[in-house]
């Protein structure tokens, strides 16, 4: 090993690992095929991972969960229901709105129930802030009888 250089020590560490895993595999053949079904997978897809899982099939890819969360934020008085319709109409394939609900659980978004708020008007706001400037000392006041109309009705 000494005087070797590193490309030769890595071909003497591929070709013992190659060879201990043709021991436990049992065949050369098994471990080629393997190989090359991975680098034909790489050539194809642009990835080395298999795509095999076991289970329901997802109905969303990760670039439709990106997209519901986006559109979540984006506008934040959105149902579930209106997401799953808009996403639905983006890719053509049906989501539910518990698909999207569980997406944006996934993404750390939560309380998209079906409930509408209307948008305050400009009136509405002055209308809040008049009645806040108005009330904003009944802390200090308290409710003693001078600030009640008609305090009989509490005395015995």
């Amino acid at each position: 090993m000494y005087g070797s250089t590193c490309a030769d020590m890595q071909v003497d560490v591929m070709g013992e690992c190659l060879s201990s895993i043709k021991y436990v595999v049992g065949s050369s053949e098994l471990l080629i095929a393997s190989f090359h079904d991975f680098g034909d997978n790489f050539k194809q897809k642009g990835r080395a991972i298999r795509g095999f899982s076991s289970g329901r099939p997802r109905g969303t890819t990760p670039a439709d969960d990106r997209y519901i969360v986006l559109q979540a934020r984006r506008n934040r008085r959105q149902t579930a229901g209106e997401i799953a319709r808009r996403t639905t109409q983006a890719t053509g394939r049906p989501i539910s709105r518990f698909t999207v609900a569980r997406r944006l659980h996934g993404g750390g978004l939560f309380a998209r129930r079906p409930v509408r708020c209307v948008p305050l008007t400009l009136a509405h706001r002055r209308r809040r802030s008049l009645w806040c400037r108005e009330h904003r000392n009944w802390r200090t006041f308290g409710l003693g009888e001078e600030n009640c109309g008609d305090a009989s009705a509490f005395k015995n």
